[in-house]
């Protein structure tokens, strides 16, 4: 049942760029920490279980946008994105006209926004129940036990995407010291801040 083809498969869902990827790295990238990274991580992961959960349920129309609660979330998660958005360009903006360069790290952000910022991004993305509906069950045998066994993959495929959440956390943090400083360092705040304004306008109108 967990077979090379579906690690395969899972991992190479999981490394390829998205909006999780980018929200971790632009918060590893704003604080200079690997614990903002790693709250999102776990948000995201807990609202991975949340779709499995639908998804295996049979549940996934209900994640659907008509969807109040989805919609709440998803314009909760958007106006938080945006807020970091134009906070770090304000900032960058601020650091440029007093000919002074901004501190290389943001001030720690309180554990709720982050672990709500990779909750909702991943809870306000119906297409993840519905990907998740239609992969696992390409892995497990029709009959008895199904559904155990689809949860077993669900399981393992969540499992899979924290450990490359936790590795990508590090990566950035490691490589961030040569990202913070003088023009380099402009460039890199000012993409971090266009991404989460990016990803805030695309949750909104998703």
């Amino acid at each position: 049942m967990i077979t090379a083809a579906f690690l395969a498969a899972s991992g190479l869902v999981i490394v390829t760029p998205g909006p999780d990827t980018i929200l971790v790295a632009g918060l590893v990238v704003r604080s200079g920490r690997r614990r903002e990274g790693l709250l999102a991580a776990v948000g995201m992961i807990a609202g991975g279980v949340v779709h499995a959960t639908l998804a295996i349920a049979g549940l996934a129309l209900l994640t659907r946008g008509g969807s109040a609660l989805v919609t709440g979330l998803r314009i909760g998660g958007a106006v938080l994105l945006l807020l970091w958005g134009l906070s770090g360009l304000h900032g960058l903006v601020r650091s440029r006209r007093r000919g002074a360069p901004e501190p290389p790290a943001a001030g720690p952000l309180p554990a709720a926004a982050p672990l709500a910022a990779g909750l909702l991004s991943t809870l306000a993305n119906p297409k993840v129940a519905l990907f998740l509906l239609v992969f696992l069950p390409q892995f497990v045998a029709p009959g008895p036990g199904q559904t155990g066994r689809v949860a077993l993959l669900a399981a393992v495929h969540l499992g899979l995407a924290a450990v490359w959440l936790c590795l990508w956390t590090e990566l950035v943090l490691r490589v961030r010291a040569g990202l913070t400083g003088g023009p380099v360092g402009d460039l890199t705040r000012l993409a971090v801040s266009l991404l989460f304004l990016v990803l805030g306008v695309r949750l909104l109108f998703a």
